[in-house]
């Protein structure tokens, strides 16, 4: 009985540590915020069945993240996959408010550096999510993605370059967000 509470108490302060974090990972992958609320929500339920078998969790817990992306984008038909911010930039090419665009002009930005960071290979993405996005140290990406520190590296330099190509790009057929830059080494 008294494992138990313990267990219980040490598994809250695990969910509110992390939570947010595994949110951020997922919506980085999916680019959908909802559906990155569902397999957190999953995933902690099943983290807290075998709670205690594990040193080191919070890896256990983004490999099951991405486990259940991977199997929820099986199951799903190309069209039901497609993140909000799509259909929403689609209602904004029709409609135009200038002084909300004005105002979000930021977010607007964020929504393309999120777009090009979905639109690279995966491992890249995944390397890109996990050091930019969440902060993690090489060493930890290495370990929930199975690979090593070296390639954590080699995928994080080739990402950056290749966001760095997406971003400059648009910003040259847009016309804004010259000289921004996204994470570092």
């Amino acid at each position: 009985m008294n494992q138990e509470l313990e267990y219980e108490k040490e598994f809250t302060a695990f969910f509110l540590a992390n939570r947010h974090r595994l949110v951020r990972v997922v919506t980085g992958l999916s680019g959908d915020r909802d559906l990155a609320e569902d397999i957190t929500q999953e995933v902690m339920i099943n983290l807290q069945r075998c709670w205690g078998r594990y040193q080191r969790p919070e890896i256990l817990m983004i490999q099951m993240a991405k486990q259940e992306l991977s199997r929820r984008k099986k199951k799903l038909l190309p069209n039901q996959i497609d993140p909000l911010d799509d259909r929403i930039e689609e209602v904004n090419a029709r409609t135009q408010y200038p002084a909300a665009d004005a105002q979000l002009g930021s977010l607007d930005l964020s929504g393309s550096i999120m777009k090009a960071v979905r639109g690279l290979p995966d491992r890249q993405k995944e390397v890109i999510v996990l050091t930019v996005l969440c902060d993690l140290d090489h060493q930890t990406t290495a370990e929930i993605l199975g690979i090593s520190e070296s390639s954590v590296s080699t995928h994080k330099k080739r990402g950056l370059s290749r966001l760095e190509t997406l971003l400059t790009s648009q910003a040259g057929t847009s016309g804004s967000g010259a000289g921004q830059s996204v994470g570092g080494s």
